[in-house]
């Protein structure tokens, strides 16, 4: 049995596509969803156009549910949304969606204070 994560009240997870599917590392994560807090947020990264068609299906079958919001994006989404002025772009939009779900929350937030590629 896996070890549970921490105090948390939600979880955003975030891992590649490989070949149409989550990753496997993500996939044995979300394995044991008893261990983990809400899926709330997924976010993926994928090096083509269509690659995602198993994505929901998959986060639900791991964890039971489909996350409120998926965000998915290729190497040159992730480019611009770096050169986006902050919280602007596709991952500003995304943490806004969430954010009323985030304000929620009885735990802070933890949010890394530098992205890279």
């Amino acid at each position: 049995m896996s070890q549970a994560i921490g105090p948390a009240d939600l979880l955003i997870v975030g891992g590649p596509i490989w070949r149409g599917r989550l990753a496997a590392p993500l996939r044995r994560f979300l394995e044991d969803p008893a261990r983990l807090p809400p899926v709330i947020g997924v976010f993926v990264t994928r090096a083509r156009v269509g690659s995602t068609a198993f994505l929901e299906p998959d986060i639900k079958h791991l964890t039971g549910v489909v996350p409120l919001e998926v965000l998915s994006l290729r190497r040159r989404d992730i480019r611009k949304a770096l050169a986006a002025p902050s919280g602007e772009g596709v991952i500003g939009a995304f943490l806004k969606r969430l954010k009323p779900l985030l304000e929620k929350s009885t735990i802070r937030p933890f949010v890394p204070a530098v992205v890279r590629p």
